[in-house]
């Protein structure tokens, strides 16, 4: 009962969006393999990001914060 109150509430405010299907349809659309699982679409989208240099590999975030922490200085962590 609550469940459904909660759908006609929410829903609704997605859909008219248009940027997320109702929750039935994302159901139908896992169970038929038509949705990446949640970490492996995590994991392409950080792969984009790598690749896109948006951020620096982990590596080479370590090497520069240490050599930024010489000389008091930090970059953001972001």
């Amino acid at each position: 009962m609550r469940a459904q109150q909660l759908q006609q509430l929410v829903l609704p405010m997605f859909s008219q969006q248009q940027q997320l299907l109702p929750f039935s349809q994302l159901a139908t659309a896992y169970s038929q393999q038509q949705l990446l699982p949640f970490n492996k679409l995590a994991a392409l989208d950080l792969a984009a990001y790598l690749q896109q240099q948006i951020l620096l590999p982990f590596s080479q975030l370590v090497a520069a914060s240490r050599a930024s922490l010489t000389q008091q200085q930090l970059l953001p962590f972001y």
